[in-house]
């Protein structure tokens, strides 16, 4: 679990993480996952949504996605803003 938490990536006005199926048990303050202490880390008047979700996905100027034939291989590339 701490593995998949590593690869969480927090800034001001966003949360990216990639194939992390511990994150929706710990999103929230209220929640605790496998022992007391450890908790989620939103208070539940922070409503967190769901905007990308898939295979790849656009974070800030960025496309991040998988390597073709390259399993746990992730490759990004420039997005434009602009242009959705």
């Amino acid at each position: 679990m701490l593995y998949d938490l590593k690869l969480v990536h927090h800034i001001i006005d966003g949360l990216a993480t990639i194939n992390n199926p511990n994150l929706w048990h710990l999103m929230y303050e209220d929640q605790a996952f496998h022992h007391p202490l450890i908790r989620g880390i939103y208070p539940r008047a922070l409503e967190l949504k769901v905007t990308m979700e898939g295979p790849s996905i656009n974070y800030k100027d960025v496309t991040i996605g998988p390597v073709p034939g390259r399993p746990n291989r992730l490759a990004t590339t420039l997005f434009d803003k602009r242009t959705v």
